[in-house]
Parts: C-alpha cells; structure tokens; sequence
C-alpha cells in the first residue's frame, strides 16, 4: 500500500479561485456603489436646476406687468391729489415686489451710457448721435439678472456714428 493521498496541491488551487472570485465580486461591488452616488447627485442636480429654471420662468411672467406699474406710477406728479394718494399706495406694493425679487436674487440693470453687449441687451432702435458708436442712449425696458445670468436682456437704443454730410457741389 504505497498509496499515500495529499489534499494539499487540489485545495490549494481552489483558495486562489475563491480569492480571486471574492476580489472582483467586492470590486465590482464598490464600481455599483460609486455608480449610484454619482446618479444620486446628478440626479439632485438635475432637480435643482429644474426648480430653478420653474421659478426663474415664473418670475419672468410678473417682470412684464411689475414695469407697466412703475412705468404708470412714474407719472405721478401729473396725477390729481386723490389719484396720487391711490399711486402711493400701488408704490407701497410695488415696493414689495421688489423686495419679493431681491430676496429671490433677482436683480434689475439699467445699462445707461454703457456700451452695448449683446449678451445683456436688446438693440431696438440705433440713432445717429455725437456719442460713441455702440454708446446706449436710452433704455426702453430694464434687463434682469439671477446672479449672472440674464433672464431678460435690457431693451435699449443704441448710438451710432452720424453720417457723413456729402459735399453738395459735387456732382
């Protein structure tokens, strides 16, 4: 009975296999986990730029009736007294638009005497003047910014160069 059995050299390839298996199992395991963390955050992401984009949309619908009001109450000192009671308070509530506006980071810009940029203003009229080319002259309708970025871009006449007279005796 010369047989002699030895269990080592058959486990032995097995614990590399099992280790190996167990290895890559806990790998791909921590690649799942960091795959949702990342989607979980894109998804937040996405949420907050969504809910922003909605408040920035509705508050884009109140710009345009909040600038007929200042535009109405601005022709105040032509109002009779009793109308001009009734315009202090209309300011009074506008006021508090306002207020409603800035506390959500939302801001007006006047670009008088600036040059124009097209990022920020709408040209809607260009008149010959002895200003700078590119000078604004006049804004027709406030712009309004959430931070840095536009919600509404400033409408505004623009200077441009005046033309040159011909001389009249040449022809």
């Amino acid at each position: 009975m010369s047989e002699e059995t030895t269990t080592e050299p058959i486990d032995q390839p097995q614990d590399t296999s099992l280790e190996a298996k167990i290895e890559e199992m806990t790998e791909k395991y921590h690649l799942a986990i960091a795959d949702m963390e990342n989607m979980r955050k894109r998804l937040m992401n996405e949420q907050k730029e969504a809910i922003q984009f909605a408040k920035e949309r509705l508050i884009l619908e109140f710009i345009t009736p909040l600038d007929c009001l200042e535009k109405a109450l601005s022709y105040e000192a032509h109002m009779s007294s009793e109308v001009q009671q009734w315009a202090f308070g209309f300011k009074m509530i506008l006021e508090q638009f306002k207020d409603i506006l800035r506390n959500n980071h939302i801001y007006s810009f006047e670009p008088i005497h600036e040059q124009f940029d097209p990022r920020s203003h709408d040209a809607i009229e260009m008149v010959a003047s002895d200003k700078e080319p590119g000078t604004i002259l006049e804004v027709l309708a406030k712009g309004y910014k959430n931070g840095p970025r536009i919600l509404r871009a400033a409408q505004v006449k623009v200077a441009k160069a005046k033309p040159e007279e011909k001389d009249q005796g040449e022809n």
